[in-house]
């Protein structure tokens, strides 16, 4: 369309006792966007952020100007009929967040340069409101681009890993209901591979 390419993506749900996946569950609207997270919290799917190319379904209406956003848009398979619907947007704009769903929240992490100062927010689907986290205490380097692709749920311990690219040191954010806190699990933890498993 006018020489700028568009994304379609399906939603599928997988059966893991039988192993196959459903027919489509629902094609995600145009006006959410690449490079964005996704993210379920209870029965919901959440899509938040990513890069606009400037196409006609933006969702802020700036037509061929390539920028972030931080719009969410959310399906809920409970009430598959109403389809998708737009959320509270983010306090920030986001391309490539790392996010993770956990206690009826959701935790979005990293994005660019253009987001310091925002470093990780925090949602309430109950309340339907985004908080900001507090940043890392640590370290030189820390910036919101340096955060790696994957952040990791460690539940039995109600906390979140970060890697940073910038310094290859790992923290933990321990989300309470007090907001939170961070703690440098090891400074010097060395490359995040995507494949990694670790034993905590």
């Amino acid at each position: 369309m006018d020489g700028k390419q568009l994304f379609r993506v399906e939603w599928c749900t997988l059966n893991l006792k039988r192993g196959e996946f459903s027919e489509t569950l629902s094609t995600m609207p145009p006006e959410a966007r690449k490079y964005g997270a996704s993210v379920a919290c209870g029965n919901r799917i959440y899509v938040l952020g990513g890069e606009c190319s400037g196409d006609i379904f933006c969702p802020d209406g700036k037509f061929n100007n390539v920028h972030f956003h931080n719009c969410v848009f959310y399906f809920d398979s409970a009430r598959p009929n109403c389809g998708w619907k737009r959320g509270p947007a983010m306090l920030v704009s986001r391309e490539t967040p790392s996010a993770v769903a956990a206690g009826g929240k959701i935790y979005v992490f990293g994005s660019t340069r253009l987001s310091e100062g925002y470093f990780a927010e925090v949602f309430s689907v109950e309340l339907g409101r985004w908080d900001l986290l507090p940043e890392p205490p640590v370290a030189s380097g820390l910036v919101p681009e340096s955060v790696s692709d994957h952040v990791l749920l460690d539940a039995s311990r109600s906390r979140i890993l970060v890697h940073f690219k910038s310094n290859n040191s790992l923290q933990a954010f321990h989300f309470h209901a007090d907001g939170g806190s961070w703690e440098c699990v090891d400074p010097e933890f060395g490359l995040w591979s995507q494949a990694s498993v670790l034993e905590l």
